[in-house]
């Protein structure tokens, strides 16, 4: 996520992105807007995309249309020289989600990078709203949206240096991550994995160590994200939590995550 991708490699990771056709189930007053042409007006307008993720599908002829996102960088922030002082650098980034199945409109979404993890936050619809642009022929509306989500990009990394000056303690800790826990696993579900709550604060690496409100969030995201934590099944039986690879769930978790994280601050503040 540090290095713009070539179209080849983001058709091995999201084949959709090239589709030259909708799904041919879809209804006739579907528009087909590719992908692949916003993605090369985002790159005329100095926006790389970094990252590229497809949901699966078990219907056959299907998969070369599913729901895909996208998240892109300006290249000023790729062909700059990065020091080690850079590795707690905040970059924004936009997010876009498509699909060719009629499963989803263009969604236009705030990113935010965090270069010392590789981690990607979505920020959450109280910051920036999300923008959702139907099928209706026009490319430049999903061009129009990125923009208008990129302004709010100082409003966001203000929030998150707001989070790294606010200490919390180990209470206030457990607390998030009990919250964070049951966004990914509801306790409501009857065969639900149970994960430990400390087991989401506990850091990959020696700079994720701080006791502050943006710590614990990446600590909590990068586990819950990227699996790996110890897991309780419903039948005893102890495993490691799978990562969240489809794209729903990436996007959602990171927004509700973020909304969290904001309503911690806020409650702290009051």
């Amino acid at each position: 996520m540090t290095y713009p991708l070539s179209n080849e490699q983001l058709e091995r990771m999201a084949p959709a992105i090239f589709a030259e056709t909708p799904w041919d189930e879809v209804s006739e007053r579907y528009v087909f807007v590719p992908t692949s042409a916003v993605v090369e007006m985002l790159r005329q307008e100095g926006f790389e995309p970094v990252r590229a993720m497809q949901s699966r599908t078990r219907i056959e002829g299907k998969q070369g249309f599913t729901k895909h996102l996208l998240r892109f960088r300006h290249r000023d922030m790729l062909e700059r020289s990065l020091t080690p002082d850079d590795l707690g650098t905040l970059i924004p980034e936009i997010v876009v989600t498509n699909s060719h199945d009629r499963g989803s409109a263009f969604k236009v979404d705030l990113g935010i990078f965090r270069l010392v993890c590789t981690n990607g936050m979505v920020v959450g619809d109280h910051l920036c709203p999300p923008v959702s642009i139907r099928h209706s022929g026009r490319p430049d509306d999903v061009i129009d949206a990125a923009f208008e989500v990129i302004e709010h990009a100082p409003a966001a990394l203000d929030a998150a240096r707001e989070m790294r000056a606010l200490a919390l303690t180990p209470g206030e800790q457990a607390a998030f991550a009990t919250a964070a826990r049951e966004l990914r696993w509801p306790t409501e579900e009857a065969a639900t994995a149970r994960v430990e709550p400390e087991s989401l604060l506990r850091p990959r690496r020696w700079d994720d160590k701080g006791n502050d409100l943006w710590n614990v969030l990446n600590r909590a995201q990068e586990n819950i994200l990227k699996g790996g934590v110890k897991v309780r099944g419903a039948d005893g039986k102890p495993r490691r939590a799978a990562a969240v690879n489809s794209v729903d769930g990436d996007r959602k978790l990171n927004k509700a995550l973020w909304t969290l994280a904001e309503e911690m601050r806020r409650i702290k503040a009051a």
